[in-house]
């Protein structure tokens, strides 16, 4: 099935918002893993420091970065914690990997909160 908006919802995002949100939110665990790998990578404390820096130096690149994805990963879990419990995991799955949903409640219940999901995911990330 092709990731599509339903008109039943108050809110319709632009295609582009929508296909961009549902983008950053597949790329959950590869900013989640730049995260840990950022976390991992801290310089030793005892070693000499190079001193000063340039405007736009890398090390102020990656902070910003690091912090954007912060953000993002942020926005996404607030969102998700948003969808209840019990239709979080299908929820995700059809998110991330398009699955079907599963069978516990009607496809439609899932489809509204997915849409749910990723407006909330979108207004959270600052998109809309």
């Amino acid at each position: 099935m092709k990731d599509y908006q339903t008109k039943k919802e108050k809110l319709v995002l632009p295609r582009d918002v929508y296909m961009r949100t549902i983008w950053m939110i597949r790329g959950y665990y590869r900013m989640k893993e730049n995260l840990q790998d950022a976390v991992d990578a801290q310089p030793d404390p005892n070693q000499p420091r190079a001193k000063g820096g340039t405007p736009g130096s890398s090390t102020e690149s990656k902070a910003v970065k690091r912090e954007h994805d912060r953000d993002i990963v942020a926005a996404i879990d607030k969102a998700l914690k948003q969808i209840p419990k019990e239709y979080r995991h299908g929820v995700w799955q059809k998110v991330m990997y398009n699955a079907p949903y599963p069978n516990d409640a009607h496809v439609s219940t899932y489809s509204q909160y997915k849409a749910e999901f990723v407006i909330r995911a979108a207004k959270y990330i600052g998109m809309i």
